[in-house]
This record gives C-alpha cells, structure tokens and sequence, in this order.
C-alpha cells in the first residue's frame, strides 16, 4: 500500500476519490509506521536508504516466503517524480493477507470525513495548491487539474 505523510495529499485523496467514484464516506488512515515496524520487525525505524529493509523483498515476494507475518513501512529507495511530489511511503505486506487494520489495530486509525465538510476541503485544497497537477507531474496530472478548474468532470 502506498501512504503519504502529507495531511494535504491523505485528503486530496479521500476527497476526490469520494466526488469522482462515490465511495462512500471519505475518510484518512493514519498509520503510525514505527510502531508497526516495531510491532513487525522488531525495530523502530522506517526502513529506508539508511536503515535497510532486512530482507531481499523481490526475492521474498517471488518465492511467498516473508520472515515476518505483519506489514513492515518503507521509504522506497527509488523516488519518482510522483512518489517525491505525493511524499509518499509504502507498506511492505507479508504472510498474512487481512487488512492492514486487522493485522495491527494500535498502528492504524480510520477517520470519516462527513460529507458535508468535503466541498470545503477541496476548496481549501486548492486554495493551497494541492491539485491533481501538483500531485501528477504529468499530462493526466494538468488535465484532472484543468478539468476541476474550470469543472469540466
């Protein structure tokens, strides 16, 4: 799974996803990764260039033999454009295959966005410059971006 640790792009996310698809009730998930990593691998950091992730994942992923059964958060070691303008980070899954919030309840939390504030928070979005061209560095980013702008959607 990929997270963000950025508040502005968790509701971008939310709030577009509920307008463009109707999911539903928008909400945020909050993970707390070095509490999971900690809960996961014993360790209490976020594996990144630094701290490596201690096994080989491709190697791992290939054979379906992980070493740990719970999710385990990484800065991926490659940012792409998109990956640095979204401040994203991801969720390594391992042996076990329920949700990240049934695996590790104390590492997660859920919060709803009522219906009613998700106009304004998009409004406040844009106010701030969080759109789908600042999020999308690409020509699909520029035309989500045109498209809300002038509400061609």
């Amino acid at each position: 799974l990929d997270w963000t640790d950025s508040v502005h792009t968790a509701l971008f996310f939310a709030t577009m996803s509920s307008l463009t698809w109707n999911v539903g009730t928008p909400c945020i998930w909050i993970l707390n990764p070095f509490k999971l990593n900690q809960e996961s691998t014993g360790q209490k950091v976020v594996f990144d260039r630094d701290d490596k992730f201690p096994i080989e994942y491709y190697d791992a992923a290939t054979k379906q033999q992980f070493p740990f059964d719970m999710p385990a958060a990484i800065a991926a070691p490659w940012r792409s454009e998109r990956i640095s303008a979204q401040k994203g980070y991801f969720t390594i899954h391992g042996n076990d295959l329920r949700p990240i919030e049934k695996i590790a309840p104390k590492c997660v939390k859920k919060i709803e966005i009522p219906q009613h504030l998700v106009r304004g928070i998009i409004k406040h979005l844009t106010l701030s410059s969080t759109n789908g061209f600042s999020l999308f560095k690409d020509l699909d980013g520029l035309s989500m971006k045109l498209r809300r702008q002038f509400k061609l959607f």
